[in-house]
């Protein structure tokens, strides 16, 4: 069978699937591996990205005049946008643009999640200098300027990527949640850490209160930030048509996200010098 035989083939397959019912017919098998294939370079290419050394990715960032900020930043319009895309594809298009739609939209939700670990690598790559000419006091908006275009580590940057994480994820959650895709359970008990987690961040909290911790709890954050990306990423693969059959995994992968995004909050916290603050 030669390439050309193969694409035709699977355009047949989703001839079969007209627009209005594609996201509610599902075959016996688990994993449409024709359609897999198809989708596999739109998920794997933007992965090279992750064995780029840190330097290699920072001189290109300086080549672009892109600071690791400026990635925290784009990555959440270009979620959102291959999200809108698939979305649009789903409903509007069939045959050859209906591939071309999905594979665009998958490649951008893809880049952008890969992004995230790109932003924190290349500034790190700088060496131990550290930008804090804003997030230190000085609230002028050349500061700003200095601080979020300075290429390497800055104070900003650990808010702002955390920050990104979750205006990336969240509304396309929300969305998939309205769709009928997720349950809304895991949705409503992650809102309350999320908002807090952020609003115990720098800059809506300055200096070190007494009653946060010094040490933040690292790897519930980034694991609780994989299980969202992974559950939305295998729903958007059943809306796409790879995996052909309803499952649990999505909602239990955002149910996890959501139990770990207490503990994020919760182990940041002094709980006991609280109680005595709030005794007193």
């Amino acid at each position: 069978m030669t390439f050309f035989d193969f694409i035709d083939m699977v355009l047949k397959k989703l001839k079969k699937k007209q627009t209005e019912t594609f996201l509610s017919e599902r075959g016996e098998e688990m994993i449409d591996f024709d359609l897999l294939l198809v989708y596999l370079p739109a998920i794997v290419v933007p992965l090279v990205l992750l064995v780029v050394p840190g330097k290699a990715l920072l001189r290109g960032l300086k080549m672009l005049a892109i600071s690791p900020n400026m990635v925290s930043v784009l990555r959440v319009p270009m979620y959102w946008m291959g999200f809108s895309l698939i979305m649009h594809t789903i409903f509007n298009l069939v045959g050859i643009l209906f591939l071309l739609g999905c594979m665009s939209g998958i490649t951008m939700m893809s880049l952008a999640i890969v992004l995230d670990n790109t932003d924190g690598k290349s500034s790190r790559a700088n060496g131990p200098k550290v930008m804090a000419k804003f997030s230190e006091g000085d609230h002028s908006l050349e500061a700003f300027f200095a601080e979020f275009y300075f290429f390497g580590k800055t104070k900003m940057g650990e808010w702002l990527d955390p920050l990104a994480d979750k205006s990336q994820y969240l509304p396309v959650w929300a969305a998939l949640v309205a769709m009928g895709h997720l349950s809304l359970i895991p949705l409503v008990v992650a809102i309350l850490p999320e908002i807090a987690g952020t609003l115990i961040r720098p800059p809506f909290i300055t200096g070190q209160p007494v009653w946060l911790n010094q040490v933040a709890a690292k790897w519930q954050g980034k694991t609780k930030t994989v299980c969202f990306f992974t559950g939305l990423s295998l729903v958007i693969l059943q809306v796409v048509g790879v995996l052909t059959s309803e499952t649990v995994l999505p909602d239990l992968l955002m149910g996890c996200g959501a139990v770990l995004a207490w503990w994020s909050v919760l182990a940041k916290l002094d709980i006991v010098c609280i109680i005595n603050l709030w005794r007193h």
